[in-house]
């Protein structure tokens, strides 16, 4: 599954270089009411979603600041790609079958094992220094790595 509008929307946020960038959390979905998800903080609220490439990509890199409220969890789109939802709780189950290859963070460690549920397309996680990893079933790619799908 290779999405061409996932990756404008992180070369977007990547080259945005944002100042004071706390990193961010992506979940694409088929229902959101079947996802173990919980908003952190309801000043987040969209009231509608987004669409654009440009529009998703200029509220990622605005919310992703230290000073933004909304900076926190993870974020949501549509498999329509619309941008429905922030600053979320994703709380996963821990698989005891299939492991991360990497020894790194909450963000990423909740992106793999979040790629693994049945109404999650694709997780991908964005560090604070601009290191991306794209999460398919399981399956880790970096950005490079998914363009070349």
């Amino acid at each position: 599954m290779k999405n061409y509008k996932l990756t404008e929307v992180i070369d977007l946020v990547i080259t945005a270089n944002t100042p004071n960038f706390t990193g961010l959390g992506l979940i694409i979905y088929k229902k959101s009411d079947c996802l173990p998800i919980e908003s952190i903080n309801d000043d987040c609220l969209l009231e509608n979603s987004l669409v654009g490439i440009e529009d998703i990509g200029k509220k990622l890199i605005e919310v992703s600041k230290k000073d933004n409220i909304c900076h926190d969890g993870f974020h949501l789109l549509n498999e329509r790609f619309e941008l429905t939802a922030l600053c979320h709780y994703f709380s996963t189950p821990i698989s005891q079958i299939v492991k991360p290859l990497r020894k790194k963070g909450s963000r990423y460690r909740t992106a793999f094992y979040g790629s693994l549920l049945d109404n999650v397309l694709c997780t991908v996680s964005i560090s604070s220094y601009f290191e991306v990893f794209i999460f398919i079933n399981g399956k880790e790619y970096t950005l490079d790595e998914y363009k070349m799908l």
